[in-house]
């Protein structure tokens, strides 16, 4: 494990991440990863070259219970916030895994916020963050389990949409949403969708060691994105680089 950890990180573009970021200097950097267990990998997260450089860090897959102790999975200059999962949610598996967190950095302002409508078969996290030298930004994350069927999703989403349209802040949603947008029938809903709510969803490579876009970024500011595999999960790791300004709606 040692040995592949060391390949991976070497393999891994990092310079050119920071090289990139380096030239705006005042950048909002976002991290999103399914972690696959935050008691299990921690310290991997710790050990993240680009951590230093995070507004904030989103996590789907947490597998956090309140057995677990907050102060255990601290990051040094951040703040968690967490969302385990609720088995009481019939939409979604009653098994020990799931859940979502954000850690948020110290000197961010951020105000959490709740949904005024439900979302059945989806874990979110719901944030207003407020980065120095930038206007404030609603910042979502989403987990929605393989066991939540797509149509569900699909009606869940649609109305999480709209609901956060309303909002005078600027939207980044952000997650592991289990279904593949390489696939032409989700590509073209989703597109759909998305266009008529003015937002883009910008992750276009495979976010999945099978091959499959299942993590994705969606917003209506205009974003850069860079992503790599990681050791320690079968997800990459995806990193949303914005100064904040507004998406005018340009059609790659």
């Amino acid at each position: 494990m040692q040995c592949l950890k060391e390949n991976m990180m070497l393999s891994t573009p990092y310079m050119n991440f920071n090289t990139r970021l380096t030239l705006t200097p005042r950048a909002i950097v976002i991290g999103v990863h399914n972690i696959r267990s935050l008691p299990a990998h921690h310290l991997d997260l710790l050990n993240q070259p680009l951590l230093q450089s995070a507004t904030a860090i989103c996590l789907t897959e947490t597998h956090l219970s309140p057995t677990h102790i907050s102060d255990r999975f601290t990051l040094p200059g951040f703040h968690l916030l967490r969302h385990d999962r609720c088995t009481n949610d019939s939409a979604i598996s009653t098994t020990p895994r799931g859940g979502v967190a954000m850690y948020i950095r110290s000197s961010t302002g951020y105000q959490p916020f709740q949904l005024a409508t439900q979302h059945d078969g989806l874990e979110i996290q719901c944030v207003t963050i407020h980065p120095e030298h930038h206007q404030p930004i609603c910042l979502l994350i989403v987990y929605r389990s393989p066991s939540t069927p797509v149509s569900q999703f699909h009606t869940s989403f649609y109305t999480l949409l709209s609901t956060v349209i309303t909002m005078s802040t600027p939207i980044i949603i952000t997650g592991d949403f289990n279904f593949n947008l390489l696939t032409k029938q989700h590509k073209s809903d989703t597109r759909n969708t998305l266009a008529t709510y003015g937002f883009e969803q910008y992750v276009k490579h495979p976010t999945h060691i099978s091959g499959s876009l299942l993590d994705h970024v969606y917003s209506n500011l205009q974003l850069d994105i860079y992503q790599h595999p990681t050791y320690y999960s079968d997800h990459h790791m995806i990193w949303i680089a914005c100064n904040g300004d507004a998406n005018h709606g340009d059609d790659n």
